[in-house]
């Protein structure tokens, strides 16, 4: 019998198939990265929005607190007049003049500056009785502001028929007519004002005349112009800014009389309405309770604007508020006619 050796050979392994293992391999380790990365960045993503809304709450916090402050601080200047004996009345000598410096307050800090809204004329102050008769010495005032600034086109008779309860359009005016023509339609106001940003919508008032040019000395018309003032138009003498009262002496035949204000109230604030007519600034022949003549200037103020502002790290917020102070004791309490928060 014979026998045959039989040689055995291991099998041998397929190339190809460790080629695509392997290939496989480093696919799923190429997707298992791409999927951690992926992960590490939203939660990155996720931790940076949670932090930045936690310091948006803070800087939410710091700002009310500024107002807050700015508010004691008002309060406070009520009490120092009412302990010195004398007449209260209100100049940029007062306390709240300088509001709240930058204050560190737990991980931000927070300021707030307070403005005079009767040291400003009042635009809702214009129409003086339902059938559309206005302020002329306000009127002929703003007229002369405009025109003082270069205006090619008065844009008073604009917001005077934005103002009016008719919706028939001055000479140089504008109508709802004419709004819902644009783009984006709207009607007139017809009636009072409830913020100064209205002006913006209003024919003839560009950004360029609303935000003022630094360069040309111009400030916004927000400090010049307010829906929050004296019901009646009248102006604190102490705190008007002298470009209006260059537009107010003007309209008043007194050029001169902003010159007069001015250097005076420098030397020492306007007490009272006696101290103006012994000063020259109104009419000492007798007193114009309407408030369109010489006696258009005060020297007392209810209406302030607070702008709180907090920052924590990048986050900032303002908060703007306009509030009324009642005299009375302990200082007074406060009304507030408008609150706005801006991020």
């Amino acid at each position: 019998m014979m026998k045959h050796n039989r040689k055995l050979h291991k099998p041998r392994t397929d190339h190809r198939e460790t080629g695509v293992a392997l290939l496989l391999v480093l696919l799923f380790v190429a997707l298992l990265a791409v999927i951690i990365s992926a992960y590490v960045y939203d939660m990155r993503v996720e931790a940076a929005f949670v932090q930045n809304h936690v310091d948006t709450l803070g800087a939410r916090v710091a700002a009310k607190s500024a107002i807050a402050m700015g508010m004691g601080v008002l309060q406070q200047d009520l009490i120092d007049s009412a302990e010195s004996g004398l007449e209260p009345f209100d100049a940029f000598t007062d306390i709240w003049a300088e509001g709240v410096p930058v204050t560190s307050i737990n991980s931000g800090v927070m300021r707030c500056s307070i403005a005079d809204e009767f040291g400003k004329l009042n635009l809702n102050a214009l129409i003086i009785s339902p059938e559309g008769e206005t302020n002329e010495v306000l009127e002929y005032a703003l007229r002369i502001l405009f025109a003082d600034r270069g205006v090619e086109e008065d844009p008073v008779d604009a917001i005077l028929d934005w103002l009016d309860p008719y919706d028939d359009a001055r000479p140089n005016g504008a109508s709802s007519e004419f709004y819902e023509s644009l783009d984006t339609p709207y009607s007139s106001k017809n009636g009072p004002m409830d913020s100064i940003e209205e002006l913006l919508m209003i024919r003839g008032i560009t950004p360029e005349l609303y935000f003022g040019d630094p360069e040309l000395g111009q400030v916004p018309l927000t400090e010049l112009l307010t829906v929050h003032g004296h019901r009646r138009g009248r102006i604190n003498a102490n705190t008007a800014h002298p470009e209006l009262l260059v537009a107010i002496a003007d309209a008043l035949g007194q050029p001169g009389l902003a010159d007069v204000i001015v250097q005076s109230r420098e030397e020492l604030p306007f007490e009272n309405e006696d101290d103006l007519r012994a000063r020259g600034v109104i009419d000492p022949r007798g007193d114009d309770s309407t408030g369109q003549g010489s006696n258009l200037f005060i020297t007392q103020t209810r209406v302030f604007r607070l702008r709180g502002d907090g920052m924590v790290h990048g986050a900032k917020v303002r908060i703007e508020v306009f509030a009324r102070r009642q005299p009375g004791s302990g200082g007074g309490s406060f009304r507030i006619l408008d609150w706005r928060e801006l991020l």
